[in-house]
C-alpha cells in the first residue's frame, strides 16, 4: 500500500509541486511496485536478496522522507544542523544504498525465475502458453531473465548519475552558506576595541 501512495510523489513533481524529476520517480516507483507485487510473492522462500533489498529502500526512503519534510517548513537550509546532518546522509548514503537495492532486486528477480521455472506451465505466474483462443504466448520467466536485467542495465546509470549531480549540488549549496556564514562578525567583535598596553 505505502508503495502505491508514491505515486502522489510522482503527480507532485508532474505538478511541479515538488522539484523532482518525473521520469526518474516514474523509474523508482514502476520498479518498486514491480518487486513488491511481481517479484516478492513468487522468490523462493526468505533469502539475501529481500534483505538487501528491504534494507535499501527503508534507509533511503527514512533520509529521503526526513529531508523533504524539512524543506516543506523551511527548515532545509544547511544553515540548520539537523537539515544539514539529513542532507549529507541524502546526498552521500545513495553511493552505497543504490547499488544495494538494485542487486537485491536482480538477485529477488533470479529467485523468483529459479520458483517459476520449475512450476508446471499452466500454473506459472503472469504466464499465458500456446495454444490459446487468442494466439498469444507470454514466458514471465522471459522476462524476468532478460527483459529485467536489460531495464536496469538502461535505467539505472541515468537514475544513479542523477543522484551524483544532485549531491554536487548539495555540496555547493552548502559550501555557499558555509562561506558567507564564516564572514559574519558577531555582534560583540563589530566594534574596535582598543589594544592593552
Amino acid at each position: 500500500m505505502a508503495q502505491y501512495l508514491q505515486i502522489t510523489d510522482f503527480v507532485f513533481s508532474l505538478l511541479k509541486i515538488t522539484r523532482n524529476n518525473p521520469a526518474t520517480v516514474f523509474q523508482q516507483i514502476l520498479s518498486r511496485v514491480f518487486v513488491i507485487y511481481m517479484v516478492f510473492p513468487y522468490s523462493d522462500g526468505p533469502h539475501f536478496g529481500v534483505f538487501m533489498t528491504v534494507l535499501a529502500w527503508s534507509f533511503t526512503e527514512v533520509v529521503r522522507f526526513i529531508f523533504y519534510s524539512l524543506k516543506l517548513v523551511n527548515m532545509g537550509s544547511p544553515e540548520n544542523t539537523f537539515s544539514y546532518i539529513i542532507g549529507l546522509m541524502r546526498y552521500n548514503l545513495f553511493i552505497i544504498l543504490y547499488p544495494i537495492g538494485v542487486s537485491g532486486e536482480l538477485i529477488c528477480c533470479y529467485f523468483t525465475y529459479k520458483y517459476t521455472k520449475a512450476q508446471p506451465p499452466a500454473t506459472k505466474p503472469f504466464t499465458v502458453t500456446l495454444p490459446n483462443t487468442v494466439n498469444f504466448g507470454f514466458d514471465f520467466c522471459g522476462v524476468l531473465m532478460i527483459l529485467i536485467p536489460i531495464t536496469y542495465l538502461f535505467c539505472f546509470p541515468p537514475l544513479y548519475m542523477h543522484m551524483w549531480v544532485q549531491r554536487a549540488k548539495f555540496n555547493k549549496e552548502a559550501a555557499e552558506v558555509f562561506s558567507k556564514a564564516s564572514l559574519k562578525v558577531p555582534a560583540d567583535q563589530q566594534v574596535m576595541k582598543a589594544i592593552p598596553q
